[in-house]
C-alpha cells in the first residue's frame, strides 16, 4: 500500500497528458500509486493512461461514462489505498520535489492537511496561488482560533483568501477527504473544490501551511480558461454553495464563521452582477435587470449585507454594494449598462473578482 494516492481526472486532454503524467512519474518521492480516471474521453487519452498502466505498475487506469469530474474524483478517491490524497488537473503538472516536500512535512507533523503554492503558466501574466495566512503548523486549538475565522480573509470582496480553495495546492488525510466528499451535495452545481476543502479545514485535527516560496502546482492557463464566458444561473449556484457552507455541522452555530460567510455571499453577489454586465451575452437589458432586482431582494443577499461592516470592503466594491443596498435596484442596473458600455477597462479592474 503507498503512502500517497494521486488522482488525475481525465478528459480530451491529450495534447497536454503526457506533460502531466510525466512530472508526477518523476518526482523524486516515489512512494505513490497513480490513479488516472478517464470520464468518457472521445479523443486518445484513455489510450494515453493505459500506455503508461503498462509501463509502470503504479499507475492505475479507471474508465467510467462521461459524468463529470466530481464523478471521477469520487471514483479516484474509492479506489485510492494511500495514507493522503493528492489531485492534480490533467492539464497542468507538478514541478520536481513537490511530493517529496509536502512528505517530509507529513512526517514531521503527521497534519491531516498539508497545502503548497502554485503558479500559472501558459499567458503573458503570471500569477501566484497560495495560501495569504502565516506559514506554519496548526494543530486543532490554532485551526480554532485562528485558521477557521481567517480561511476567507474576503472583507475587500477581491477573492484573497486566507486558505486557497484549490484542492490541488493540498494533500488531504484521505479518511478525512474520503468522508467530506461522499457528504457534498449532489446539487451543488459550482464550487465543489471550495466546498470539499473549507469542509477539510473545519473538521481538521491539524494543518502544515508550507512557506509560499515553496511553488509546487503548475496551472495551465490558455485562451479558453480565461475568456469572460456567461455563466447562467450563477447567483442560484452561488446561494447553493454558501448555504452548504453555512451547514457544515462544526460550524453551523458559530458566529464568527456565520459573519464571515456574509461577506461570502456578497463576494459572490458581485460576482454575479459582474457576470450580468461584463460577461459575453445575448440578455437584454431587461433580462439582466430582473435577474439583478431578483438577486438583490434575496434573503440571502439581503440579511448579509445588512450585518457586514462596509468599511471593511475596498473600493470601488464599496461603492458598488452601497448601491446594491438600496431599496430600488434600477441605478445599480444603470451602472452596469455603463460597464457594458466600458467593458475593456472595467475588465482591468475587476479581473481579480470575477
Amino acid at each position: 500500500m503507498a503512502r500517497l494516492s494521486v488522482i488525475v481526472p481525465v478528459f480530451n486532454t491529450r495534447q497536454y497528458l503526457d506533460e502531466c503524467i510525466s512530472s508526477i512519474l518523476g518526482q523524486s518521492f516515489g512512494d505513490f500509486e497513480l490513479i488516472l480516471v478517464d470520464d468518457g474521453s472521445s479523443d486518445d487519452s484513455l489510450s494515453i493512461c493505459r500506455s503508461y498502466e503498462s509501463r509502470d505498475d503504479r499507475v492505475k487506469v479507471i474508465h467510467q461514462e462521461n459524468q463529470g469530474q466530481m464523478v471521477a474524483t469520487r471514483n479516484g478517491v474509492d479506489a485510492a489505498s494511500g495514507d493522503y490524497l493528492s489531485f492534480i488537473d490533467s492539464d497542468d503538472y507538478i514541478r520536481q520535489g513537490m511530493y517529496e516536500t509536502m512528505m517530509e512535512e507529513v512526517g514531521r507533523n503527521h497534519s491531516d492537511i498539508v497545502t503548497i503554492a502554485g503558479c500559472s503558466f501558459g499567458t503573458r501574466r503570471m500569477k501566484s496561488y497560495a495560501d495569504k495566512l502565516e506559514p506554519g503548523f496548526y494543530d486543532r486549538k490554532a485551526i480554532e482560533s485562528y485558521i477557521i475565522p481567517n480561511m476567507f480573509s474576503n472583507h475587500s470582496l477581491y477573492g484573497q483568501r486566507g486558505i486557497h480553495s484549490s484542492k490541488a495546492l493540498k494533500l488531504f488525510r484521505r479518511q478525512l477527504f474520503s468522508e467530506v466528499i461522499h457528504g457534498v451535495p449532489s446539487d451543488v452545481q459550482m464550487g465543489e473544490d471550495l466546498l470539499c476543502t473549507y469542509t477539510c479545514v473545519v473538521k481538521a485535527s491539524s494543518i502544515s501551511i508550507l512557506p509560499r516560496d515553496k511553488v509546487g502546482y503548475m496551472y495551465r492557463l490558455n485562451q479558453s480558461s480565461v475568456s469572460w464566458v456567461y455563466k447562467k444561473d450563477l447567483f442560484a449556484r452561488s446561494m447553493k454553495l454558501c448555504n452548504s457552507l453555512r451547514s457544515i455541522p462544526e460550524v453551523r452555530h458559530d458566529d464568527l464563521f456565520q459573519r464571515e460567510m456574509d461577506y461570502e455571499v456578497c463576494f459572490f453577489t458581485i460576482n454575479a452582477y459582474y457576470n450580468e454586465y461584463l460577461m459575453k451575452n445575448d440578455r437584454t437589458r431587461a433580462q439582466r435587470r430582473e435577474t439583478v432586482s431578483r438577486m438583490l431582494s434575496s434573503p440571502e443577499f439581503t440579511d448579509a449585507v445588512s450585518r457586514i461592516c462596509m468599511r471593511e470592503v475596498r473600493n470601488p466594491n464599496r461603492m458598488l454594494l452601497g448601491l446594491m443596498r438600496r431599496p430600488s435596484p434600477r441605478l445599480v442596473c444603470f451602472v452596469g449598462d455603463l460597464i457594458s458600455l466600458l467593458r475593456r477597462p472595467v475588465l482591468y479592474i475587476s479581473q481579480k473578482v470575477v
